[in-house]
């Protein structure tokens, strides 16, 4: 649907603009969103603009004549109802449509820079307390922020090319893996999992060597499912 200066291109206009104002303040948040995260915000976004009172819905309506021909679903009790309903989902459909063009613009709110400064907090292990459970959620938001940014850029491999995937997450883990220095928080972190703790270790000479093998090995595991579910959310939901 074109847009336009008529009640439905202002409508669309406004819808934009309220989910990029919602995304924006995510990313200044230092959020990393996943893919499903920018539908829930669409949502959001539709129902912050919609409109509330019968005529401002006829007057959306009039304006649009390609309205006037979508499908209408069930759950609709009245005239005023399906109207509403009609223009609800073209609004979503019509950004969800777009989203590719608008994540795109999000990619320089995410800057290197970001990444670069997450990279450094996770291999200093700065602020996260040494445990399991608390390194997680660090670890992934700053993986998936990387992968955005690098989908943004054209810079994302496919999970399909199985070695391509693995220079993708060696490279990641390269930037990350913390340094000696931090043997005690490491040790800490793999101590506080009782399946880490039990696992078989990695094969090195020295303990030192063998703590920080082990933790490698695990933040891969961890990288190539989120890796694999991330390219698979991306297929679903199309190329955009």
């Amino acid at each position: 649907m074109p847009d336009g200066n008529n009640e439905w291109g202002l409508l669309l206009k406004s819808t934009i603009e309220s989910f990029k104002t919602l995304v924006k303040n995510r990313v200044r948040a230092g959020e990393a969103l996943a893919l499903d995260e920018y539908h829930y915000l669409i949502r959001d976004a539709v129902e912050r603009t919609m409109p509330r009172h019968d005529n401002a819905i006829r007057q959306i309506l009039e304006s649009e004549a390609s309205l006037w021909t979508r499908a209408l679903e069930e759950g609709a009790r009245t005239l005023s109802g399906a109207g509403s309903l009609v223009i609800r989902n073209a609004l979503e459909e019509t950004l969800i449509g777009r989203l590719g063009t608008l994540r795109r613009e999000f990619a320089g709110q995410s800057s290197r820079l970001d990444i670069v400064l997450c990279q450094e907090r996770l291999r200093a292990i700065e602020g996260i307390t040494p445990s399991w459970r608390a390194y997680v959620p660090h670890l992934r938001s700053c993986f998936e922020a990387a992968m955005e940014l690098d989908r943004a850029e054209d810079r994302l491999p496919n999970a399909f090319r199985e070695r391509d995937a693995i220079e993708y997450i060696e490279q990641f883990l390269a930037e990350i893996l913390p340094d000696s220095s931090s043997l005690v928080a490491v040790a800490s972190i793999l101590a506080s999992d009782p399946d880490l703790y039990n696992s078989a270790p990695a094969r090195e000479p020295s303990l030192r060597g063998t703590i920080l093998k082990t933790f490698e090995r695990v933040l891969a595991e961890v990288l190539t499912d989120l890796f694999t579910k991330y390219n698979r959310q991306i297929k679903e939901h199309g190329s955009d």
